[in-house]
């Protein structure tokens, strides 16, 4: 076939870039059924002519087994199970050779026999590293004439198709919904906790009215559940007044310990505290020690529960005590301090355990002990 090529004027716009592509250059069978077969493709459309079994479809799928371009296994297993008897019944121990050139320009030859892996060579026919599977080298979109038939009567295989041609773009809105669906996740993990706590307060309020219905019974009643009733709140309000009493009272037995300790020095190493009923209204609480005691001019200067006097010496800030017997008379208790020279300190307060007729909760089996231990200066 003769060829003529005339030349063609020059025109003023501005030739149209092609985007760049992917390109099959050649097929090559090497034993088998198409022995000896070379086909070298065209950069554009190219067809395969032949009569009925003379391989046009051996040839097609050649292409897509060397290219490792198979359908998935779980996506097609029938149709991938046909391609793989078909290559391996047609090309019987020999092996094919695919040419590829990259979109950027790279020529590969891609040589694969039956049950081996694809292998990529370079320019001067040597292996490289390069792997075709993942796509990002290189990349082809075959077809046999059944796939091309599901296609068109499969939208969803339509749209798969048309997905093809904007890979990045989708990729991108893929992440970005993967995104959304976290961020999704993380708010309804805070919610969840904030829905629990909504639907115990809904609970509540469906009780609210039978609460004031009950509340109002009580109101109407002959006046002996009321007087019950505000002497519960009263104990109460009781109660909540000695707890925080016996508070006051650990605080003040701390401030009293720090300025036993530090403002005197005259601790021993190891003190003992213990407490126990006085009766049935009164409790006694005794720290002691057998250390060096207090001379009697300090003891005398220490009754006098003055702020900040009681530290001449340079040990602590003298507030301990004048706090502890403060708190302590504001409870209705006393506090006394005994001690000699080179035989010890002790020190006893007396707190109240009933008020207005009403227990604090104390132990009145059990006395209490406990050590402290230094270190003391």
């Amino acid at each position: 076939m003769n060829v003529t090529s005339t030349a063609m004027p020059k025109s003023n716009h501005k030739r149209i870039s092609r985007p760049a592509f992917h390109r099959l250059k050649s097929l090559s069978v090497i034993g088998g059924y198409l022995d000896g077969q070379s086909f070298e493709f065209s950069a554009g459309l190219n067809c395969l002519i032949g009569a009925r079994g003379t391989g046009k479809t051996t040839a097609l799928e050649f292409v897509r087994y060397a290219l490792d371009m198979l359908p998935s296994r779980e996506e097609n297993p029938v149709e991938r199970r046909r391609i793989e008897s078909l290559v391996e019944r047609n090309l019987d121990g020999g092996r094919i050779q695919v040419g590829i050139q990259t979109k950027d320009g790279l020529a590969y030859m891609v040589s694969r026999s039956w049950g081996e892996e694809p292998i990529v060579l370079g320019a001067d026919g040597a292996p490289t590293a390069v792997t075709l599977r993942s796509g990002g080298i290189f990349k082809a979109d075959i077809f046999s004439q059944n796939e091309v038939e599901g296609i068109a009567d499969r939208g969803i295989s339509q749209l798969s198709l048309i997905d093809n041609f904007e890979v990045a773009k989708i990729a991108a809105i893929e992440a970005e919904l993967h995104e959304v669906r976290s961020a999704l996740d993380a708010n309804a993990k805070r919610i969840e906790p904030l829905q629990a706590r909504f639907d115990g307060i809904r609970e509540d309020l469906h009780t609210l009215p039978d609460v004031e219905e009950r509340l109002k019974a009580f109101s109407a009643g002959d006046g002996q559940d009321v007087v019950e009733v505000n002497r519960a709140h009263a104990c109460k309000a009781l109660r909540d007044r000695e707890q925080r009493a016996v508070a006051d009272a650990g605080r003040s037995l701390d401030a009293l310990s720090r300025d036993l300790g530090a403002a005197k020095g005259r601790l021993s190493r190891e003190a003992t505290i213990s407490a126990q009923m006085l009766g049935e209204e009164k409790v006694q609480i005794v720290v002691e020690d057998t250390g060096m005691g207090i001379a009697a001019e300090d003891l005398e200067e220490i009754l006098q529960f003055i702020p900040g006097k009681s530290s001449k010496r340079g040990y602590g800030t003298g507030f301990g005590l004048p706090i502890a017997q403060r708190n302590i008379e504001l409870h209705g208790g006393s506090m006394g301090i005994e001690s000699q020279e080179d035989q010890g300190t002790r020190v006893t307060m007396v707190l109240p355990v009933k008020q207005n007729g009403e227990e604090i909760e104390w132990d009145t089996k059990h006395s209490l002990s406990m050590t402290i231990q230094g270190p003391w200066r």
